[in-house]
């Protein structure tokens, strides 16, 4: 095969796979906040203090993303906090630690954002959530069986466990690999990543 053709197969593939991606996403506006798309509602929760918990999302095309945020409905008491961050996602779970985006209070009633630099090649990703504090509340996506279609169930039942959390406890810096998880009934963290 000739320079010429190895470069037009080339060329062509690329078109195929833009073309591909645009008919999964409509791309992403710069300033625009993006969200999983497991979303069917919303509900202001409060998470169990110290476990990681996790909500699937999709990167459908190369993005830069230069905020990470979620809202806060009730205070935790003095020197609540709340940690965000970013998952891999390979064989349907939680692997590597792509960013610990830090910590934001959660003394407070409000939008939290944390400036972030990142960008996400086009696949799956976990957002990951940890509290200090049993009575924070902080915005949630509602209970729904999307989620647990991606997340998968040890044996068919009527009402699928749709939240992925930590087995252990832990708070502080979110370690590399992603601890061992288990599924429940409940809300997901919504966190929302805006593009830059």
């Amino acid at each position: 095969m000739s320079n010429p053709e190895q470069i037009s197969n080339v060329a062509n593939l690329q078109e195929t796979l833009d073309l591909l991606q645009k008919q999964v996403h409509p791309g992403y506006a710069s300033g625009r906040y993006y969200f999983s798309h497991c979303y069917n509602g919303s509900a202001f929760t409060a998470f169990a203090p110290n476990y990681i918990f996790y909500t699937y999302f999709y990167i459908a095309k190369k993005q830069q993303f230069n905020r990470i945020s979620t809202i806060t409905n009730a205070v935790g008491g003095t020197g609540s906090t709340i940690r965000i961050g970013i998952y891999n996602v390979a064989g349907g779970i939680p692997t590597t630690l792509v960013i610990d985006a830090g910590t934001i209070s959660a003394e407070t009633v409000a939008i939290k954002e944390i400036i972030i630099n990142v960008t996400l090649e086009t696949g799956w990703y976990a957002f990951a959530c940890s509290s200090t504090s049993g009575s924070t509340t902080i915005i949630a996506v509602s209970a729904n069986s999307m989620s647990a279609g991606f997340l998968g169930v040890s044996t068919p039942v009527a009402v699928p466990n749709a939240v992925l959390r930590s087995l252990s406890t832990q708070f502080g810096s979110f370690p590399i690999s992603a601890l061992e998880t288990s599924l429940l009934n409940g809300n997901s963290p919504l966190i929302y990543l805006r593009a830059a």
